[in-house]
């Protein structure tokens, strides 16, 4: 008699969260080989999970919405039968009276039907967090049982709580009606340990420096590279004096043909990799320098934790920083660039083949996703336009026939009313020289008597870019002064404050970035009280408009929202040129 070993392998919830918190929870397309922990030994039979006493089964209905992913089925222990519709992916949440291992299975051949289980259902729209394992299907050897689908999990004793819950879906090819079971069958096995090693750097002579005269651009996918064990660089000491030589990085190019040492990013943003974040940066957003290694002979979950590798929590040490400390953070050039040597390759290699980055043709070019190399570029080209980070004037020389580029970057800041993060913002270029021209989202804004002002909307990672021209007749170069400033709150994500029941709103100019120009402007107002809010205006030109969320406030009708004490609410003003007003009067009935 043939016992269900398989069936009782563990496939627990629990496990995989945990892993895709450390960075390296793989779906079903994964290759992990990693060695399984110890299969327990079931202690009976096939008919333990196909009993003799059948029971009722209980029919599912789509109607209310559930069954999918974010309203999945709430159910508990039995027998359950659902008419599945072709091809729509339905979802079951179990819930389970106690610690345990726990099957999911079709009670008979799960013929044009596909089985899975959810080890973590995420609150992303894409479904970016769904981490699954589709069923094992029974073979032939299992005479009638043969084609039977069933999937397991594991609720431990220290995790079991009244919210802990099991995810399966079935998604059929044809429509048909599904016959399933969830049900109990065995002890939880014990749960394993998480053994965590600190890696701490090991070959930093010192701080890194920036190549003179040169830029730092992002290595191709496409480049070949190869670790040149005598290149020499200098650094300098963390505690000072003069400059030593560190020694084996890697290179682009290969040994017949070497070309730039390939630098890794620690502070900078690894936009095409991390996004807005860094290694340095990203630890803060979770524990996401831990990396998941694999597992040991006991099953325990091996975990290396590279806090100490990259930043040290930052060079802080009893509340002090310490500057020379050997981590990354602290020995990276000015660009927030370290170049790779071979711990720090072996770092990207592990940590990058857990965090898969988009775009790369081959897995042993991964790690080049956060990697820079420094080349003479020629600055202020469209490729490679000036930084302008800061607020205020700059004065600069057009050559003849030319243009000059600029990329402006928001600097992100606290919204002082809501107190969220601000990511996207506005700025305000003007410029009043003579004969200059500004180079603005496809358009030429030329200076002619005054002066131009364009407000635009850029946000922290791209940033948006200008050109600056210089046509003065027979004059093609000169000195072109142009000045930035942060433009006034009243956009979409730095929202003016209303603070009487009467209040007047103003239109404003900015560009957009699909070219258009814009005249609205964003408010918000704080509920004092619960009860019914009223907005309401009296403004009667056609050339305006003003919203309350999604609903249009005229002359003759208002908008009633329940709100509570603290709720936010959103007026926006829109028209067809700036500067233009309209009045609103809002009232609470509590």
């Amino acid at each position: 008699m043939k016992t269900w070993k398989k069936l009782f392998t563990i496939l627990s919830a629990l496990t995989c969260a945990f892993a895709f918190t450390l960075t390296a929870c793989k779906d079903d397309e994964s290759s992990n080989n990693d060695t399984p922990p110890p299969v327990i030994s079931p202690e009976t039979q096939s008919d333990y999970i196909f009993p003799e006493d059948d029971k009722p089964i209980q029919m599912l209905s789509y109607k209310g919405g559930n069954g999918t992913r974010f309203n999945p089925f709430e159910c508990e222990e039995g027998y359950y039968s659902i008419r599945l519709p072709k091809d729509r992916e339905t979802f079951f949440s179990f819930s389970v009276s106690k610690p345990g291992i726990y099957a999911f299975y079709s009670m008979a051949a799960a013929e044009n039907t596909v089985m899975k289980q959810y080890d973590y259902v995420g609150a992303e729209a894409d479904n970016s967090n769904s981490l699954f394992t589709e069923a094992d299907v029974l073979s032939e050897e299992y005479g009638d049982r043969a084609g039977v689908a069933y999937a397991t999990v594991t609720c431990g004793e220290r995790y079991f709580n009244a919210a802990w819950r099991a995810t399966f879906s079935l998604q059929a090819t044809v429509e048909t009606t599904a016959d399933f079971r969830f049900v109990r069958i065995g002890d939880p096995v014990a749960e394993p340990e998480y053994v965590t090693t600190k890696i701490t750097a090991k070959e930093i002579a010192g701080k890194a420096s920036v190549p003179e005269n040169k830029t730092a651009i992002v290595v191709p996918y496409s480049t070949d590279f190869f670790y040149d064990a005598d290149y020499e660089m200098e650094v300098t000491p963390f505690a000072g004096g003069a400059a030593v030589k560190a020694k084996g990085f890697y290179r682009m190019g290969d040994e017949d043909n070497p070309g730039e040492v390939i630098y890794a990013a620690i502070s900078k943003n690894a936009t095409r990799y991390l996004g807005d974040a860094s290694f340095a940066t990203i630890q803060y957003k979770g524990n996401n320098l831990s990396v998941y290694t694999g597992k040991n002979e006991n099953g325990d979950y091996l975990i290396n934790d590279y806090v100490d590798f990259i930043m040290n929590d930052g060079g802080v040490e009893n509340g002090t920083v310490n500057t020379t400390m050997a981590c990354y953070k602290n020995a990276e050039n000015a660009d927030g660039l370290y170049p790779v040597n071979q711990e720090l390759y072996e770092f990207l290699n592990l940590y990058t083949s857990a965090n898969n980055p988009e775009g790369t043709a081959d897995e042993d070019k991964y790690w080049l996703a956060p990697c820079y190399y420094y080349a003479e570029v020629v600055l202020g080209s469209r490729d490679y336009p000036h930084s302008l980070n800061e607020v205020g004037e700059t004065t600069v020389n057009v050559p003849e026939f030319s243009t000059v580029y600029y990329n402006v970057k928001w600097t992100a800041k606290t919204n002082e009313n809501t107190g969220t993060s601000i990511t996207q913002g506005y700025y305000t270029l003007t410029c009043n020289t003579p004969n200059a021209v500004v180079f603005f989202d496809g358009h030429n804004y030329f200076v002619n008597e005054g002066a131009i002002s364009i407000t635009f909307e850029t946000d922290t990672v791209d940033g948006k870019t200008f050109g600056v021209k210089y046509f003065g007749g027979a004059d093609t170069s000169g000195d072109v002064t142009f000045t930035l400033t942060t433009a006034p709150a009243g956009n979409v994500n730095d929202a003016l404050a209303i603070t009487t029941s009467t209040a007047t709103l103003t239109t404003q100019e900015w560009h957009t970035l699909d070219n258009g120009v814009e005249y609205s402007a964003y408010y918000q107002y704080t509920a004092s009280a619960d009860g019914t809010l009223f907005v309401s205006t009296t403004n009667g030109d056609n050339d305006i408009t003003i919203f309350v969320g999604d609903t249009e406030v005229t002359a003759s009708t208002r908008v009633e929202l329940n709100v509570e004490t603290d709720d936010v609410v959103i007026v926006v003003i829109k028209g067809s040129a700036s500067g233009q007003s309209a009045d609103i009067n809002i009232a609470i009935n509590n």
